[in-house]
């Protein structure tokens, strides 16, 4: 089978022309299945097309599939984008994750979490006027589910307040403010990573790679990514001996607030 991708000369046209018959103050909402960044060069000629009939658009966001993985971008000068303001592009999550891999659970459902760590599930996007608001939802699972703290269950008392922790905020935005805190101690910023993995799914893939066999009942997971979307810090303010709480919360630019809990214990 073959697998094409790409924007037609009519498609383009006929964007063109439906944009004429669009007012300037609405909401253009542009939705494909390759993003517009990272996208595969045959693309290129065309996505600059796009760009610059949306770029005239001050009221737009784009969103695509294909990555399977969780990711907002604002594309500026660099990604190709020459509009007064960062353009928004999600790289929506996918219902069947990772295509459906690793291990089955009690369900017979493998866990197929996505290789940025984000579990399966999909988006719930709001309109009011042109604003719009992005809900992350993962699937069978509560929609509180935003954020997952990565920390031992129990850290002894002497090496508490150099403990590293990680937190994988799945809808967060690039320059979102995450923040941490003990209890009901002060926030605290946390740092957003470099080049690292989601804990989880690299232990996951870990975990798998070994012990797996070619003739496998279930698809393997895929390789770890980098993680767009996760900080750290450590737990600097863990000085007493007993059971903690761990909050997060992660600010995005619109004023999306997203939260995130984990208890563990220092002995």
């Amino acid at each position: 089978m073959l697998y094409r991708s790409g924007l037609s000369e009519k498609q383009l046209a006929f964007i063109e022309n439906d944009l004429k018959a669009v007012p300037q103050d609405h909401l253009i909402v542009a939705m494909m299945h390759i993003p517009l960044v990272k996208s595969t060069p045959w693309l290129e000629p065309r996505r600059e097309m796009l760009l610059r009939l949306l770029q005239s658009r001050e009221h737009c966001i784009s969103l695509s599939g294909h990555k399977h993985h969780h990711e907002h971008v604002m594309m500026t000068d660099a990604d190709g984008w020459k509009g007064p303001k960062p353009h928004h592009h999600m790289m929506n999550v996918t219902v069947c994750g990772a295509w459906w891999s690793g291990k089955p659970d009690e369900h017979g459902i493998p866990h197929t979490m996505c290789a940025d760590g984000t579990p399966n599930g999909y988006t719930v996007m709001h309109f009011d006027g042109n604003n719009y608001l992005l809900d992350y939802c993962a699937a069978r699972r509560s929609a509180d589910e935003q954020v997952r703290i990565t920390s031992p269950e129990v850290v002894q008392v002497a090496k508490a307040a150099s403990q590293e922790f990680r937190a994988n905020v799945f809808n967060a935005f690039p320059d979102a403010v995450v923040e941490w805190r003990l209890n009901d101690d002060d926030w605290q910023p946390m740092q957003k990573t470099v080049n690292e993995t989601d804990p989880v799914f690299q232990a996951l893939f870990d975990e798998e790679q070994p012990m797996l066999p070619d003739n496998l009942p279930w698809r393997k997971l895929h390789k770890p990514m980098v993680c767009p979307h996760l900080w750290k810090a450590n737990l600097t303010t863990a000085h007493e001996k007993g059971t903690h709480l761990i909050q997060v919360r992660a600010t995005n630019s619109n004023g999306q607030v997203l939260k995130g809990e984990r208890i563990f214990r220092v002995e």
